[in-house]
């Protein structure tokens, strides 16, 4: 009677195998956590023949004499889905985060033996690869969700084996930070998909990233596009985040003449510090100044000096934008301790929550310094901490 590969005979269970792979692995999903990551390498500890068990545990293990052991009983296996996340071994390796025994090895072994390098699974309607699980990163931050501890080298060979640097899941799980390591290592290996390229320049253009905008205009990608999600041109946002810099590129490259409202260029007056110009743009229109935006720009990227000019003209310090957030939970999320401190000595309040996750300034603060990098996160949490008592 043939054996699967999947299951060995032995003192570990199939079950105890597949809860090691989906402990040891990123979700992706609601119960993100690093805490997972430790439980399985507990479980692996305890229980090390579970990579005798099944292949996928093999491979999320790194151990790459199990691997090909599981290998040589059953060549198909290295396509053989399994787990609970109908995986491959491949998608196992690659999206695992506990201390693997040979990742380099064994990535190096499943490809030798015909692993696809474009293996992937699907995660609601999104597309996700063995590159993005090496390249890691997502909305839940680079803490829970970590690159492969050898994310570059991982990357390479899956590149060099053919996996297609137009990978949508892994640009848009990468855009948050201002780091271009994975784009220009995909540029490289033929990233051209238009339709990113032109998504990473609208969002760069408002989280203020001059050398991502620099890189991607040298590409050829328009200046002239919009961004994907609030359909604004990109030198609009630019002006309107008070990324200076950012809007004389796009200018320099071609980018037509943002159409703009009194209200715009009210907001973009105070976040590039022209007093002189916003003051003619209140006396002639009184009401731009019960606008909070411009506040909040400037609370978002820490411009301290906009944030005065702003409540000079009176601008309401508690107002909130459309998901509810103040100009205080947005400095205070974003690690800027010079303008919390200007916010709160101007008389914002510290205890306004917002509505989808009931979240304080401090709320927030902690949140986002757990989970992403931020200068001065710790001591905004200190700070709103110390309020608190």
């Amino acid at each position: 009677m043939h054996r699967s590969s999947a299951q060995v005979e032995g003192v570990v269970s199939a079950p105890d195998a597949n809860r090691f792979v989906d402990l040891a692995c990123l979700t992706y999903g609601d119960h993100e956590s690093r805490a997972r990551r430790v439980e399985a390498s507990a479980l692996l500890a305890a229980t090390p023949d579970v990579v005798n068990t099944l292949v996928h545990a093999a491979a999320a293990a790194g151990d790459v004499a199990a691997l090909r052991g599981h290998l040589d009983r059953d060549p198909q296996c290295v396509e053989m889905r399994g787990t609970s996340r109908d995986w491959v071994p491949l998608l196992a390796l690659c999206y695992s985060r506990v201390e693997q025994k040979d990742a380099l090895a064994s990535i190096d072994l499943l490809l030798a033996r015909g692993a696809d390098p474009n293996a992937h699974v699907m995660i609601g309607e999104c597309r996700f690869t063995a590159l993005t699980g090496v390249i890691g990163e997502g909305e839940a931050g680079p803490f829970e969700q970590s690159p492969h501890a050898h994310a570059r080298a991982m990357a390479e060979r899956l590149l060099s084996a053919g996996a297609n640097p137009n990978d949508a899941q892994a640009i848009y799980n990468t855009h948050f930070l201002p780091s271009n390591t994975w784009i220009e290592l995909l540029l490289v290996h033929g990233f051209s998909s238009r339709a990113d390229l032109e998504f990473l320049l609208g969002q760069a253009a408002v989280q203020g990233f001059v050398d991502r905008v620099r890189l991607l205009l040298s590409t050829g990608v328009s200046a002239d596009g919009r961004n994907r999600y609030n359909r604004r041109t990109h030198l609009e946002n630019a002006l309107l985040e008070g990324h200076a810099e950012i809007a004389s590129l796009l200018i320099a490259a071609g980018a037509r003449e943002p159409q703009f409202t009194e209200g715009d260029r009210f907001r973009v007056a105070l976040l590039a510090g022209d007093a002189a110009e916003a003051q003619r743009i209140r006396g002639r229109v009184p009401s731009v100044a019960a606008d909070s935006d411009a506040l909040i720009a400037a609370a978002r990227h820490g411009n301290v000096s906009a944030i005065e000019l702003a409540l000079t003209h009176g601008l309401p310090i508690d107002r909130s934008d459309a998901n509810g957030l103040t100009a205080l939970h947005h400095a205070a999320r974003n690690g800027h301790l010079e303008a919390v401190r200007v916010l709160v000595d101007h008389g914002a309040s510290t205890t306004l929550r917002d509505p989808q996750y009931d979240g304080t300034p401090l709320g927030h603060a902690r949140h986002f310094s757990g989970r992403w990098p931020r200068a001065r996160g710790a001591d905004v949490v200190a700070y709103l901490e110390q309020l608190a008592r």
